[in-house]
């Protein structure tokens, strides 16, 4: 069973609700042309002793804002529902808090309301973040062929800040993530870009969503993934840029000859990008150049390895 395998189950025979779009991509396009996005994380499933609590406030904020951004949206408001044991500290709510409001502060999103409830065993915090009013969207189903497919950031490093800690070390990227939304939002408002894709899930993972739901193939080159020098000289490096995810970088298609306007507005927005392979027609399959796509590493519903 895979979170898709569910995805699909719990929507069949949906009726077809008041937006343009909805299930499949980042976020839900609803009325007044503003989009919304609802993310989860659950104690020892999303976080341990790798995250403070103010970790986990922040990183709450930062992956719905991922998925807002992803949609080439500017996010607005937040609602949290927070559900504790018992036995919970108000110190950690305390520092929970802090991380959360620090994020919602660098993003100038207001928090409106929720839920608070007890909950039997494990800390479950959920979030719904709106965007303001927008224009041009990005979505994942509309690749085309011939698209330079690109990626922002550098892939892998949320990986082996959880695979293999070192102690004292702080990975940013797994404890802050700090999406690229502006730049998003830009490249989505100028219609500069085809489809895009949050890569939350790894980039296999979230290059086949959105292929499949564009209909085409795509060709990837692994020497053209962006490292930092943390994954130096590592023999896991292609599992942990392509097959763990937690990265909240974008993935995005453009025609070619955008290439030099696309590489301006990053560098006007202090963000590095990446041109890592080709959408192809649908006759292809998507590959990983004359290698295998490294086994998945995480599953919601399957223990890490």
């Amino acid at each position: 069973m895979t979170e898709d395998d569910i995805i699909k189950e719990l929507t069949k025979g949906q009726r077809k609700a008041p937006n343009r779009f909805g299930i499949g991509d980042d976020a839900a396009l609803v009325v007044d042309n503003r989009i919304i996005t609802h993310d989860t994380m659950i104690e020892s499933i999303h976080w341990d002793s790798k995250l403070s609590p103010a970790d986990v406030g922040w990183k709450l904020v930062a992956i719905n804002v991922s998925d807002i951004g992803a949609m080439g949206g500017t996010p607005e408001w937040c609602t949290l529902s927070l559900s504790v044991p018992e036995k919970t500290n108000i110190d950690w709510i305390t520092a929970f808090s802090k991380g959360m409001r620090e994020a919602l502060k660098k993003w100038n999103i207001n928090l409106i309301g929720g839920d608070t409830t007890r909950s039997p065993n494990h800390i479950v915090a959920s979030m719904a973040m709106g965007s303001r009013r927008g224009y041009n969207w990005a979505w994942q189903h509309t690749a085309q062929k011939g698209d330079d497919i690109w990626v922002t950031g550098t892939l892998g490093d949320a990986a082996i800040g959880f695979f293999e800690p070192k102690k004292h070390t702080y990975n940013t990227a797994l404890q802050r993530p700090i999406p690229p939304a502006e730049f998003g939002q830009t490249i989505a408002h100028n219609k500069m870009i085809h489809a895009m894709i949050d890569i939350s899930d790894g980039l296999h993972n979230d290059l086949t969503r959105l292929c499949t739901r564009s209909k085409v193939g795509a060709r990837i080159d692994p020497t053209a993934l962006p490292a930092s020098s943390v994954l130096y000289n590592n023999k896991k490096s292609l599992a942990y840029q392509t097959a763990f995810g937690e990265d909240y970088e974008y993935l995005f298609t453009a025609a070619p000859n955008l290439e030099t306007l696309l590489r301006k507005l990053a560098a006007q927005h202090k963000v590095t990008i990446h041109k890592i392979g080709k959408i192809l027609d649908a006759k292809h399959s998507i590959t990983l150049d004359n290698t295998p796509w490294p086994s998945t590493l995480f599953s919601h519903f399957q223990k890490a390895k």
